[in-house]
């Protein structure tokens, strides 16, 4: 099983879309996916489980928590499609438990991947990690937990600038919990081809990863209401009625092949 966060500090860049993309790919490429909902929104519980979860139901804060006796393989649930399972987020409670974590010390950053341990690992290809839009304890445990780590961001300003926070996050990672993370790559959400900024900050961003040896997935995925809508919806853009949905779709096939095909340590 191969194991990849999706991450980013920075909210709204489209981790949980791609994520949700992602997986709609590999198990069409007849790949088993396991998802693995680190974010407290739980928004990828919501648009990749089969069936409405109660409030109450046992999820990841209870299997990272160290006061609750729940093992990962517990709490898995089916996920919209044959082929995808998901470990999902419902309630308040994840980032309660996030803090619970901070309080603890001691290994805390272990305990995603000390729990990935109970998971049998022949039974998936696959494990995407979403990671919430922050720094902290869950996205440091998504990344000790991982084979490497994917970075999703816009081609604008602010999220060039933030860049270099996360690479540094991600050395931080590698030297002191998980040696063998790898950067998987780059994935550029909403592009805006047709405007002078939108090729500018995607240039910029090229010139960086290329300085970083970090590999930007091409194509830069562009700005189309359809990928959220089909992401909230919990629909694959190969049901889209137009050709140029399902070329959306595509993208997110030969990400999955590069993902798969990428660095592992």
């Amino acid at each position: 099983m191969k194991t990849i966060c999706l991450c980013n500090q920075k909210g709204g860049v489209g981790k949980t879309t791609t994520c949700f993309h992602l997986a709609d790919a590999a198990r069409r490429a007849g790949l088993r996916v396991l998802v693995v909902d680190m974010d407290p929104q739980g928004n990828i519980t919501r648009a990749l489980s089969h069936d409405e979860l109660s409030e109450d139901a046992p999820s990841m804060p209870q299997v990272l928590s160290y006061r609750t006796p729940h093992t990962m393989p517990a709490v898995i649930v089916a996920g919209e499609w044959p082929g995808v399972d998901v470990a999902p987020t419902v309630g308040d409670s994840l980032a309660v438990v996030r803090d619970e974590l901070l309080l603890r010390g001691q290994r805390s950053e272990q305990r995603l991947a000390d729990a990935l341990k109970d998971v049998d690992r022949s039974a998936y290809d696959l494990a995407l990690i979403d990671c919430p839009p922050a720094i902290d304890l869950l996205t440091q445990n998504s990344m000790t937990a991982s084979d490497a780590a994917l970075i999703i961001t816009h081609s604008r300003y602010f999220s060039i600038t933030g860049l270099s926070r996360l690479l540094n996050t991600l050395s931080v990672v590698k030297k002191y919990y998980n040696p063998a993370l790898a950067i998987a790559g780059i994935v550029v959400n909403q592009h805006e081809d047709v405007t002078t900024q939108g090729r500018y900050f995607a240039d910029e961003l090229r010139d960086l990863a290329a300085a970083e040896r970090i590999p930007i997935y091409e194509p830069l995925v562009p700005k189309r209401v359809v990928i959220a809508d089909a992401a909230e919806g919990g629909h694959s853009l190969t049901e889209a009625k137009t050709r140029e949905d399902r070329q959306l779709a595509e993208i997110y096939d030969s990400f999955v092949r590069l993902l798969m095909e990428g660095p592992t340590s």
